[in-house]
């Protein structure tokens, strides 16, 4: 499912099917459907909390490598760079 499809909200029915296979940590992690919904609903699905901080915020460098999307690995799609992957709808 598109991500611009899965942000309009899920049915009952998709609820019902695609939380529990969230759980499944394989498919938490897969890309697919119940790795969307979950991700996009996390707070429903886990205990969070708002931890408030103290004192000033650190910076983190910035050191991207734009070389990482030329990795490349097999999909569902066949072999795709990591560039060509996020690129995919």
């Amino acid at each position: 499912m598109p991500v611009s499809v899965a942000r309009q909200g899920f049915t009952p029915a998709q609820v019902g099917e695609l939380a529990p296979q969230f759980y499944d940590v394989a498919e938490a992690v897969s890309g697919g459907d119940a790795s969307l919904f979950g991700l996009l609903n996390y707070p429903e699905l886990t205990t969070t909390a708002v931890i408030a901080r103290t004192g000033p915020v650190m910076e983190l460098e910035v050191a991207q490598n734009p070389a990482i999307g030329n990795v490349r690995f097999q999909t569902g799609l066949g072999d795709k760079s990591l560039d060509e992957y996020l690129a995919d709808p």
